[in-house]
Order: structure tokens, then sequence, then C-alpha cells
């Protein structure tokens, strides 16, 4: 043992010892503590980013779903053509797309066409709350093992919404408000309900044919109700790829398509092995034995139906152009059938203006001058719905109006300037010229002598016209004419409303060519 004899000594042992000690600490330890603080940052940091990335998408989820379009009860029902009502009423042709629909209740629907689609769309349809959180998983790994959007997560409800309200187009939007609606569908339907929607409102080829009823005679030419199992297979088949699977063009691919579904019917316990075998063995020439091709409804009437749909649509906005065509709408009109086929006949018989026939066009409007209502209209030879864009001659607001002036230009002034009965007698003879020395003619080069204005204004003959109109000229002026035609509202207001002034000596009216439109909810008048 040292022995130290004084003081100082004593300390500088002590701090030796101090120096010895912090010299024998290892830095390994603080190494140590230095990564441990490393990795709880870094854990931190990307929890901090996860529930940022949670964060932004929950904000955006419900942006979309606040995007998403109401759940119409109206919008969910197959699409019904609307009809058109006459004066009296009484139907008188039906507005129709060209798109072959029918409506049938779930209980007339056969359970073997109910159980085929369970089968092949939507195996868990009545087990999941509108959206299949399995079939989900199963397509998100598909997108992975088989490449993007291979393979689909809707369920039967949410195809109903998609095919109601939303588009056909594959994006995550569109996919977040079809899952919303789809939930939202469920917590305000039956799965009955649900299922008689869809089974109406699927697409199954050309027609286009849309729903399993309107199929069923398209295909079959039979009620649905009356569709074998063989048939409920093969709708349900078509279901992927109508043109592809068609089963009277392309019966081999459809007839294995058909065979699958049968398969997936015995794997879901819906028909036995025994009655899938026996389906099988029909072929699809003894399935289709029935098929029809489905016409058009025939669509009457086109150039009034045309003018309704332009008011009530275009310009007016009471309807869309959807409800107009197929939201099963009642629309009355002030169509007077008699008067319009008449209108029809005269426009369409080739007897008619026989050395025009290759460009011959008119226009036809009957007007009530009394209400303003509207009783048949024209387009021209041949008219059909929605022909020439909207446009026909019986409403067109430019262009020549040639022999429909000269009420207004010739035979209204000289009846009220030169007091002209409608009897007076004009003639129709050569050699008469415009002031500018042309001399004029008839469509037909004849000229039919002495006649009376009524009969020449009936005729549409030109040559007592432009004799009427020099000698008004020649008495009260040109000035007069002018003045006759600006009180009918010309050039300031349409042709139509100068012929009401015309016959109404300026009483006001306003054309109607509709009454009202009753939806199933409400009525527009």
């Amino acid at each position: 043992m040292v022995e130290y004899h004084t003081r100082m000594e004593r300390r500088r042992a002590a701090e030796a010892e101090k120096t010895e000690k912090r010299k024998n600490i290892k830095p390994a330890k603080k190494k140590s503590g230095g990564k441990k603080h490393w990795v709880k940052r870094t854990f931190i940091l990307l929890l901090l980013v996860f529930l940022f990335l949670i964060l932004a998408g929950t904000i955006f989820v419900f942006a979309v779903i606040g995007k998403a379009p109401e759940l119409k009860a109206n919008a969910l029902h197959n699409e019904i053509s609307s009809v058109l009502y006459d004066q009296n009423d009484k139907k008188a042709t039906d507005v129709d797309s060209g798109e072959h629909r029918m409506y049938t209740d779930i209980d007339n629907i056969p359970k073997s066409i109910q159980d085929a689609y369970i089968a092949t769309e939507d195996v868990r349809f009545y087990k999941h709350i509108g959206i299949d959180p399995i079939r989900i998983m199963g397509a998100g790994v598909a997108q992975f093992t088989k490449g993007y959007k291979s393979e689909g997560a809707s369920t039967i409800t949410q195809q109903v919404v998609r095919n109601a309200m939303l588009t056909q187009n594959k994006t995550f939007t569109r996919k977040i408000q079809e899952m919303y609606l789809a939930i939202q569908l469920e917590k305000s339907y039956t799965k009955k309900q649900i299922l008689e929607f869809y089974l109406n409102q699927i697409y199954l080829g050309g027609g286009p044919t849309y729903g399993v009823a309107a199929a069923s005679e398209r295909y079959f030419g039979k009620n649905v109700k009356n569709v074998t199992l063989d048939q409920a297979a093969m709708l349900a088949a078509m279901t992927r790829n109508p043109g592809y699977y068609d089963p009277i063009k392309h019966p081999d691919r459809a007839k294995t398509r058909r065979d699958l579904v049968l398969d997936l019917m015995v794997h879901n316990h819906a028909i036995s092995s025994e009655e899938a075998a026996k389906a099988k063995t029909v072929s699809m020439k003894q399935m289709t034995k029935g098929h029809r091709k489905i016409k058009v409804s025939n669509r009457k009437y086109g150039a009034f139906l045309d003018f309704v749909r332009k008011e009530l649509v275009e310009d007016k906005k009471v309807i869309t152009e959807q409800e107009f065509n197929s939201g099963g709408l009642k629309i009355y009109t002030t169509l007077d059938p008699e008067i319009q086929n008449q209108a029809q006949d005269v426009l369409n018989n080739k007897q008619n203006f026989p050395v025009v026939q290759k460009n011959f066009n008119a226009g036809v409007s009957v007007i009530d001058t009394q209400t303003g209502a509207i009783r048949a209209l024209g387009g021209g030879r041949n008219y059909t719905y929605l022909m020439n864009n909207n446009r026909s001659y019986k409403t067109a607001g430019s262009g020549n109006v040639g022999s429909t002036a000269k009420p207004i230009m010739d035979y209204g002034p000289a009846i009220d300037y030169l007091q002209w009965p409608t009897d007076y007698q004009v003639d129709d003879t050569p050699d008469v010229k415009y002031s500018w020395g042309k001399k004029i003619n008839d469509f037909d080069n004849r000229f039919l002598g002495s006649m009376t204005m009524r009969r020449a204004l009936y005729l549409s003959r030109n040559v007592p016209a432009l004799q009427t109109f020099q000698k008004v000229d020649q008495a009260k002026g040109t000035g007069s004419i002018r003045t006759f035609a600006k009180k009918l509202g010309i050039p300031s207001e349409t042709l139509k409303k100068a012929w009401r002034k015309l016959f109404n000596w300026w009483r006001r009216i306003q054309f109607q060519p509709a009454r009202n439109v009753r939806r199933l909810c409400c009525l527009w008048q």
C-alpha cells in the first residue's frame, strides 16, 4: 500500500485513477445507441407517411363519392319507349330509338335463368352487401399475375348501378362511385328487386337487344316464361360478349360457352349433372329454331314527332333526350291523325309533281288558327324521325320561302287594297315577265288560262301571282306591299307567324305541338 505524504500527492493519484477509467470505456456501446435512434426515427417517418397517404386517400374517396350521381328509381328500370298521344288522348305512335327492350317482373323470369346468371356472374350474390371483398382480392391478384384490367370484380349489384347511372369506362374514379352506389342500392332494395333490374337491362346482342325477355323473343321466338334450361344457359353465356357468342352467327363457340355455364350451374348446386348433360345435347340449330328478326317499332308521324322532340328537349328543355326516347313518358299532343295522314299521303304520292321526282322536297304545317294547336306536320317525301339532322322542310327557319309568300306578297295585298274577292278571275297566260324582263313560268311549263284567285293559290301558279303583284304595285305602289308584309311581322318574325297573323288578322296565338307530358311520378304542362 502506497503511503501518500502530502495532500497534493493524494489529489494527483485520484485524478490519474479517473483518467484510467475513462480510457477503459469501449466506443462500441456508443455506436449501438446511435443505430437504435436512427431506426426509431425511420419508423416514425414511415408511419407518418403511411398515415398521410391514408388521410389523402380518404379525402379523395369522399370527394369522388360526393360527385356520384343520385340513386334514382326510374333510372334503375329498363328504358321503355315513350308514347305520343293525339288530340283525343289516343295512342298515335311510339317514340323509339331503334332499341328492342322489354321489362318483365322477376316472378315471370324462370328460376333457371336466375340461377344461370348467378352461377356465371356473381356466385355470392345473396351473401355480399353489394361488393364482394373475396372477389375484389381475387381480381387484385389477377392484376399482377395476368395483367392490368384482366379480371373484373363487379357484382351483379355493381353492374346494375354501372349500367343505369355510370359509364362503361374502366377508371378508378368510376369504380369508387360504383362500389359506393352498389352498397346504397343494397340498402334500398331487396336482392330479388336488384336481380330484376339486372335481368331487364343487360345488353344481349344486335338490334340492339336489352334484357332477357327481349332476347328470348329474338333468339328463341318465345316468351321468356317458356325458356328451357339450355336456352337459359345460353342467355347467361352471351352476356360476356353477345356478338362473339351469338348462337345464330357463331354456333360452335356459343355451344362451348353455354356448356360451360351449365357446368357452373352444377358446381353451384343449381342443377344436377344429369340435367346439365341433357341440356348439352340440344344443338344450337334446334335451340334457336324459333328465332326471328325483331322489327323496330313503326315510328309514324316522323315530322310531327321531330317537332315535339325539338320543342320539349331543345327549346323548352322540359325533358332530356334520353327521357324523350326511352323514359316511358306519355306525351299528349295536338296531333290530328286524319289530317296528318292526309298531309303525308300528299307528300309521299309520286304522282304529285311527277317532273321533279329526283329532287322533290316540300313541307306542310296545318295549324288551328283559333288556338295555335298544330294538327299536322309534313317534313318532306317519305320523311322519318330524326331525318336530316332534325331539320325538315316544315320547320326550316331559313332559305327561300318560295310559293309560301304568295298569300302575303300577292293575294293578301290584293284583297286588302284592291278589294278583290277570292273568286276574282286571274289569268295563267304566257309572255308575262318580271320587271327586269325575264319571262316567268311554272314547274310544268304549262299555262292553264283563266281561273279564280282561290284556284290559282291552290294550284300555286306563278303567272297569276306575279300579275296580281304587278297590279297592286301599279295601283298602290311597292311600298304598300311592304307595309302589308310589315304588319304581318316580316321579316322580323318567322313566316309561320306571318301566316297566323294573316288568317287571324293580327290576333296573337302561340303554336302548341304538345299539351302535356306525364311521367310515372309527375306531370308537366
